[in-house]
């Protein structure tokens, strides 16, 4: 099985090798004094399919996302975590994007009522080279890859979007109207712009 785990040495009565998942979602590999690597390996091999339903059966409601210098991390009650590694790469873009409709849905709904800027539907978009875009019917798409952005880098994309529902184009007015709904506009710019491969490492196929 691809992915990391703990390996725990056992004092001499252990005879077998046991797995778990810890409150962190890592898992934990217990094995006697003398067995080898390459048995442990094996036995994780074979209960590869147990270790991914435990990960995946544990609640999303108990995680939450912790901002970090490069963006957030999957994290879980409080400790920094990888995402899971034993997901395969459409599974871990899955799951990432569960939990960007439900966040970036929320996140758009907070900011549409403390601006009155209400727009008439949310998309999640997996396009490479737009954060966000809002029609001429006012309709807002976000990128999932802004819920591995700073929060207020995600903010700033989601306000970009509703000042285009009063001005749909990039004129003065517009930039001025952002600088409205978002003072620090100038410095969330350019984190996406010096940062934009972090989050397009993510690539779909």
């Amino acid at each position: 099985m691809k992915g990391t785990y703990t390996v725990l040495r056992s004092p001499r009565r252990r005879r077998s090798i046991s797995l778990s998942i810890d409150s962190q979602g890592r898992l934990l590999v217990r094995a006697p004094q003398r067995v080898s690597l390459g048995e442990i390996e094996r036995v994780v091999g074979e209960r590869e399919e147990w270790v991914r339903k435990r990960i995946e059966g544990m609640s999303e409601e108990r995680m939450r996302w912790l901002p970090v210098e490069e963006g957030r991390a999957l994290c879980l009650h409080g400790q920094f975590i990888a995402p899971p590694a034993v997901f395969s790469l459409p599974e871990l873009l899955g799951y990432y994007k569960r939990i960007a409709r439900k966040e970036l849905s929320e996140r758009l709904g907070e900011l549409s009522r403390a601006t009155g800027l209400k727009p008439t539907r949310f998309r999640l978009s997996s396009a490479r080279t737009r954060w966000g875009s809002c029609s001429s019917q006012g309709s807002v798409s976000l990128n999932w890859r802004l819920l591995l952005a700073p929060p207020a880098v995600a903010d700033y994309v989601i306000l970009h979007e509703l000042a285009h529902l009063d001005h749909h184009d990039h004129s003065r007015r517009f930039w001025n109207r952002v600088k409205e709904l978002c003072p620090s506009f100038q410095q969330h710019r350019l984190w996406l712009k010096n940062n934009s491969r972090i989050l397009l490492l993510w690539r779909e196929k």
